[in-house]
């Protein structure tokens, strides 16, 4: 048994070292053409570039971050420092990252928001940005090549709510529930049931609870996979 989970952390740790190569691959590109002189800082779409590799750096840094935080929640929860923000700012600016890891597979990011969540709650926007950011690269992981990924954002009761929604092809049912739990996304990746983001999740599903929010997994009518992220309207 202790053998077993000792191989579990191992192969553990090989999955979220591999989560590392797409936020760095999209950084040495633009390195590379920095090096090779095809950059030009007054050209509009050159500087775009720069803000997403910088960006890219950013969510390196977050993957890294979410393993030293669960290692150190262990059985606590994680600490929120809520104030007003924008959730759909935040939404808006991960996407643009997203978007960018999209490409390498043909996916579309399609985006509607189907009630207005124009107005700041509080939410602590580092986690939030953290929680988004994963599910979004999980997504793009999960789902087959040229396939489109849904995106909404809705204000339902007492929360603004975010749904991401994905064909699969390698989830059941009875996985989901286990897509938060570490170790048991080792043994669906392994399988090659599951290509999902490392920790990315378990860390998303205790950022969720620390803002008193709620974050599941279902399939919708359509048969895609969606995860929802819904946070309090009206603050922590």
């Amino acid at each position: 048994m202790t053998e077993e989970k000792d191989n579990l952390r191992l192969d553990f740790l090989a999955l979220l070292l591999h989560d590392l190569v797409t936020p760095l691959a999209v950084a040495k590109q633009f390195i590379n053409r920095v090096k090779t002189n095809r950059y030009d800082a007054d050209n509009p779409a050159h500087r775009k570039l720069l803000t997403i590799t910088d960006n890219s750096l950013a969510l390196a840094e977050k993957i890294l971050t979410d393993i030293m935080d669960i290692a150190k929640a262990g059985n606590d929860e994680l600490k929120a420092c809520p104030a007003p923000a924008s959730l759909r700012k935040i939404l808006l600016e991960c996407l643009e990252i997203a978007r960018v890891y999209a490409r390498e597979t043909g996916n579309l990011l399609a985006f509607r928001e189907k009630s207005r969540i124009q107005r700041e709650i509080m939410i602590d926007e580092h986690l939030t940005t953290r929680i988004i950011n994963n599910l979004l690269i999980n997504a793009i992981r999960h789902s087959p090549d040229n396939e489109t990924i849904h995106i909404t954002a809705y204000q339902e009761a007492q929360y603004y709510c975010v749904g991401i929604a994905n064909k699969t092809e390698e989830l059941k049912a009875e996985d989901l529930p286990r897509l938060f739990e570490p170790y048991q996304q080792v043994k669906l990746r392994m399988a090659k049931r599951y290509r999902g983001y490392g920790l990315g999740l378990t860390f998303a599903k205790l950022a969720t609870a620390a803002q008193k929010g709620i974050l599941h997994a279902a399939f919708n009518d359509e048969g895609l996979v969606e995860f929802t992220l819904k946070l309090p309207s009206g603050g922590v």
